[in-house]
């Protein structure tokens, strides 16, 4: 659920705001999502 919205507010942004992001601020690709959906169910 998270992703998701994160994924609207930066796509709301306008052009000028989106200017001022860092690469680090990118929404999770989608392999990062299916990564965090498999593993999560390992015991470490």
């Amino acid at each position: 659920v998270f992703d998701r919205q994160y994924t609207a507010a930066l796509e709301s942004l306008t052009e000028e705001e989106g200017k001022m992001l860092r690469t680090t601020d990118a929404a999770p690709s989608a392999m990062t999502l299916y990564c965090r959906h498999y593993f999560k169910q390992l015991n470490v």
